[in-house]
């Protein structure tokens, strides 16, 4: 990085981040897949929806999340792995 400069983090960041706007994040049992095309296994036992919008702009080449809502009801009990 020239001069510590984070311009093009920082819009690429920005750029990803409005993907996560309301939506999941899926809690499983199990064992997890072992590529993104895998089938998911387990159980789910919980989801929690980001906010809109998901993250706050990024800074420094971080992302902060703006609050998640939780599951008041969870899915399912059990132990979480992925």
């Amino acid at each position: 990085m020239i001069g510590n400069s984070y311009t093009c983090i920082n819009t690429a960041l920005d750029a990803m981040a409005v993907l996560f706007n309301s939506g999941y994040f899926r809690i499983y049992d199990g064992i997890r897949p072992d590529t993104t095309d895998d089938a998911i296994t387990g159980v789910l036992l919980a989801e929690l929806i980001f906010a809109n919008p998901a993250f706050v702009a990024a800074s420094d080449g971080a992302l902060v999340a703006n609050p998640i809502t939780m599951d008041t009801f969870a899915n399912a009990s059990g132990t979480a792995t992925h």
